[in-house]
């Protein structure tokens, strides 16, 4: 079974700024915090709020201290006068794009002219875009209100930012049709038009129609309606438990798209739901069995292995060593392993598919990975005293990193609470074990190499590290872990990352050049340029794909140890 996922479906810029605010106010702003109306048109999104203390009021129950945020859709200027007025500290999270609809209904109206907004009547946008006109206000629903809509008075028309691109064309042609002095605005969000677009797309090409998002989100609603008038079985659900093997048998083609609103880990739950429907012909087992090893990090550790042969053969070490090469993933595994990410319950629903995968396998791969380090330390034993001194010191160090260290009321009870340290301490263990197997197993490595080694394999893992914080920045944001991109921002994040992987490239050249390691430093100097053009490819597909996409990173890894062979037998 072939699932097709819309690059438009999840979070549009207005509902990700918003939550941002909310997640940043609930950590920083006065308390209490609460919403004014359910800031999006999500329930998982708003309960996962309410689990970090922002509530939601309305007006009748405002309170009389505290911080009051502004959702998405806005509110008019009367009610934020009101909350103002009441000495509450108010943010506003109003969509940009919301706003320019507000301040073109106000400039319209303050300049005589009647004002037609053209929407859903009972959708909190629309109340908001009304309430900042100055002069009388007509709302329009549909074509046939258009077609008996008259007024003498010139007007200007404002369409809800989320209502359907093909209507609000049509009701614009009629209303300037039947009537004079008409100004229509193109209002519509093109992250609405993208949206609907693309589904009306996708729906032609393939057998089912998944959309996720809330029930009550308009924007959602109509991405359903337009995938049935492609004439295909259209499913709106929620959540994954809402969908049904039985409405996927004999199935070929799937495609999913998501409301505006709708949080990217619900949807990647909803892809996985569907991907365990899938019958066991060879090929979805093949799929099953990669989504089972990118999950486990079994693709993450075998990636070790390579990049330590790939080292071994930079820093010109006369023989191969096997347990050199297979120490690193067996360390790794256990490392990976022993430090997923494990927030507390109340926030383990909003896990990436990858990472709530430990949750339900954590004894199935805790084993293993205890037999993996035992494994590593017997290997690194046979090797000599420094490699396994190495590799327990490694090991006690990666038991730490999870373990409660900081007694009291310390805000980082442990090193992983530290902000980053996950980047930086999973890029030190590859940059220290893989070229420090390589240095204890062979005495005749020169330090040089040995040392340029260690700074371009920290380099690479780090980005790689990295680019994962970047695909999970949404539900880690909202979780509450403090990334590199949340702490930098995602465009200086990305720009780091580009730098990274270029000193990789450039010291690996350079050192080739300037014989400081072998010629073999020109060839591997294609692993970090191979990093530059995925992570642009990512950054262009959204991260779309949890399982692809690690398997993509994972893949630079492996392109390290395939270069590494080439470069041995020829």
């Amino acid at each position: 079974m072939k699932i097709i996922l819309a690059e438009t479906a999840g979070f549009c810029m207005g509902v990700r700024r918003a939550m941002e605010i909310a997640v940043d106010a609930s950590r920083n702003a006065p308390k209490p915090v609460y919403t004014y109306g359910p800031i999006i048109h999500n329930a998982q999104a708003i309960e996962l709020l309410n689990t970090r203390g922002v509530g939601v009021v309305d007006a009748d129950s405002i309170p009389e201290s505290g911080t009051v945020i502004i959702r998405a859709h806005g509110i008019p200027p009367e009610e934020k006068a009101m909350l103002e007025g009441r000495g509450l500290t108010v943010i506003d999270a109003t969509c940009p794009h919301v706003i320019l609809s507000q301040k073109r209904i106000a400039q319209e109206s303050t300049a005589g002219r009647v004002i037609v907004i053209v929407g859903d009547r009972e959708h909190p946008e629309v109340k908001s875009l009304a309430g900042f006109s100055k002069t009388a206000v007509t709302i329009i629903s549909s074509i046939p209100e258009a077609e008996a809509f008259r007024s003498e008075s010139p007007f200007s028309v404002v369409g809800q930012t989320t209502f359907n691109q093909d209507s609000y064309d049509r009701i614009g042609l009629i209303l300037k049709r039947e009537n004079h002095d008409v100004k229509l605005f193109d209002s519509i969000c093109n992250a609405t038009e993208q949206r609907q677009t693309e589904t009306r797309r996708i729906a032609e090409e393939v057998d089912v129609m998944v959309i996720v998002g809330g029930k009550n989100s308009a924007n959602t609603q109509r991405l359903a309606q337009i995938s049935r008038n492609a004439g295909k079985p259209a499913f709106h659900v929620e959540t994954a438990d809402e969908l049904r093997k039985e409405n996927f048998v004999g199935v070929k083609r799937v495609g999913v798209t998501a409301g505006a609103s709708t949080p990217g880990w619900v949807t990647q739950h909803v892809i996985a739901s569907i991907q365990s429907f899938s019958p066991n012909t060879p090929v979805d087992i093949l799929k099953k069995l990669l989504s089972f090893c990118a999950r486990s990090r079994i693709t993450t550790a075998l990636g070790a292995s390579a990049i330590a042969f790939a080292v071994q053969i930079l820093t010109q070490v006369a023989e191969t060593q096997i347990s050199v090469i297979a120490i690193p993933s067996l360390f790794m595994f256990f490392a990976y392993t022993l430090n997923r990410k494990e927030p507390s319950g109340k926030y383990t629903r909003e896990l990436a598919v990858i990472d709530s995968f430990y949750q339900s396998h954590r004894l199935l791969l805790l084993t293993p990975g205890v037999l993996s380090i035992i494994a590593a330390l017997y290997l690194s034993l046979t090797i000599n005293q420094s490699a396994f001194l190495l590799i327990l010191g490694a090991s006690i160090i990666s038991f730490l990193y999870s373990a409660p260290i900081f007694l009291g009321t310390a805000k980082y009870n442990r090193i992983k609470d530290i902000p980053a340290s996950k980047d930086i301490f999973v890029a030190a263990a590859w940059g220290i074990v893989i070229p420090g197997l390589i240095s204890c197993s062979d005495s005749n490595v020169d330090f040089v190499p040995i040392l340029i080694s260690a700074i371009c394999v920290f380099l690479i893992s780090f980005a790689k590290r990295a680019t994962l914080d970047l695909r999970d920045i949404e539900s880690d944001h909202l979780i509450g872990y403090e990334t590199l991109p949340i702490i930098m921002g995602r465009k200086r994040a990305i720009v780091l990352l580009y730098c990274l992987y270029l000193a990789a490239l450039i010291i690996l050249v350079g050192s080739a050049a300037l014989d400081l390691v072998g010629d073999f430093g020109y060839i591997l100097a294609a692993l970090p340029l191979c990093g530059m053009i995925t992570l642009s490819q990512l950054i262009r597909s959204r991260f779309k794909g949890e399982v692809a996409c690690q398997l993509v990173l994972d893949g630079q890894m492996w392109l390290g140890g395939l270069l590494a062979l080439c470069w041995r037998v020829v």
